[in-house]
Formats: structure tokens, sequence, C-alpha cells
């Protein structure tokens, strides 16, 4: 429907074992198995994912073709959980009355482009070109032509944070500060939120003032109570602190600025 293929979905991130975010886990996995796939999957998420997945594949007797790695988050900690060429993935601490946590993606610069124009008018090596490409300045005797002068600028790395179920809590603040991207929940509007406090979720009105501590460029707010049919009350809720919020609607994509 998305135009992703399932095959290529390698790594899962889960905040908590609460059944929404889990029980579509177990058909997921049998559902690629039956598709052949033969690639290992890894899975993040709290003390308690691992047990849960292996259990039910147990008891259902169900055998499954690929191998599943496990990175457990510690829910209390701000910690690097995925280190890849391209990205970083840091957990987020948050506030949901069972251990629960956020991840913060994070562009990492990989190689640097040459100029073809470079290339050519200095005859680079293919040695030449390996260091350039990691940064290092081009030594011809004693001259030297800084990298800058050899590529091409780099991309302004982008950055998302994901943060649900969870209540207020400014604690993240510092963690996603700058980020280019928010989800944040907001289940209730502000005025109905305190009748149900012992579920420990965010009003629209507290996402966005998250937002705004965290000097975001982009909001996206989520989680929403059934009882709202027009969310619309939410979005200009969460506008009054913070204007550039949208809504997540099925099948669109939101770009990462």
């Amino acid at each position: 429907q998305h135009k992703i293929a399932k095959n290529k979905i390698n790594k899962i991130f889960i905040t908590h074992l609460h059944g929404d975010h889990i029980f579509g886990l177990v058909p997921f996995i049998c559902s690629l198995s039956m598709d052949q796939r033969s690639e290992p999957m890894t899975i993040i998420g709290p003390k308690g994912i691992k047990e849960f997945i292996n259990s039910n594949l147990s008891i259902t007797n169900s055998h499954i073709n690929f191998a599943i790695n496990f990175i457990i988050t510690n829910p209390n900690l701000n910690e690097l959980v995925v280190d890849d060429a391209d990205i970083e993935v840091f957990s987020i601490p948050l506030d949901h009355g069972m251990p629960c946590n956020g991840y913060l993606f994070k562009e990492k610069h990989t190689t640097f482009n040459i100029l073809k124009t470079a290339i050519k008018a200095y005859g680079l090596t293919i040695e030449e070109i390996k260091n350039i490409k990691n940064g290092a300045d081009l030594k011809r005797g004693l001259t030297v032509i800084p990298n800058a002068a050899l590529t091409l600028p780099l991309n302004t790395l982008r950055s998302f944070a994901y943060c649900t179920d969870t209540a207020y809590t400014e604690s993240i603040v510092p963690i996603i500060k700058e980020v280019n991207l928010l989800y944040h929940e907001a289940t209730w509007l502000h005025n109905t939120k305190e009748t149900k406090p012992k579920f420990k979720h965010s009003s629209a009105l507290e996402a966005s003032k998250i937002a705004l501590l965290a000097n975001a460029k982009q909001l996206v707010i989520g989680h929403f109570s059934s009882r709202y049919i027009d969310l619309t009350l939410l979005l200009n809720e969460a506008k009054i602190n913070f204007k550039n919020t949208v809504l997540p609607k099925e099948g669109i994509a939101i770009e990462i600025l």
C-alpha cells in the first residue's frame, strides 16, 4: 500500500510492551517467514520483548526461516542502541507507568563526494580519492589543497524523535533539542486530560510545549483517544504553542526538513 517492501524491513523499534504496540509483531514475523525471508531481523525494545516473541512462536508451533536478533533497551537511560554506517539511534526515557522509551534517529556523515573537475584537474590516484572521501586534504609537494576545495558541501544532517506513550515530561527536552521532526503523542485535549491521570498520556497542548522547549523544526501529533471524531480540535490546541504542527494521515509522507 505504501510501496514499502516487507522484506526490506531489517529493524523494528518497540517502545513498550502494551498490547497495542506488540500484538501485531508475531503475525508480521510469521508472514515474513511465509514469504521465504532469510535475512536476519533485529528487534529493539525493553526487557520482555524477546520472551514475548519467542514464547508466542513456541506456543503456536510457528517456525521461521530467519534469525531474530534482540537489542534490549534500558528505559531509564538515554543511550546509543543502534550505530549503523549512516544513522545512529538513541533511546529516550519516557514516563508511562511501565518501562517505556522513545527513540531519537540521527543521520551521520559518511564520506565526502569528490568534484569530478578536481579528479581531472589534479589527476587524483585511487588512494588519494579514498583519502579525500574520508576528509583528508590533498598534498602535492609543499602545496596543500584543502578538502573543501575538492569536495561537495556535506548535506545538513537530519534527526527524528519518536516519543510515545508518555506523560508530559521536560526531562526529554535536552535529548531532543533542535530535532528536525518530533512525533509526540497527544492523546487528549488539555481540559479533559486530568480525568485520566493514571494512564500517563499527554495532551495536545503539552506535546506542543515540548516541541517549543526543544526548538523542534516540526511537530507531528498522534495516539489520539477514540473519543475525538474531529482531530482538528487536537491540531488547533497544539498550534496554540507550536504553529508548525501537522496531523498524521494514512499514506501521507512527511519530509524531514
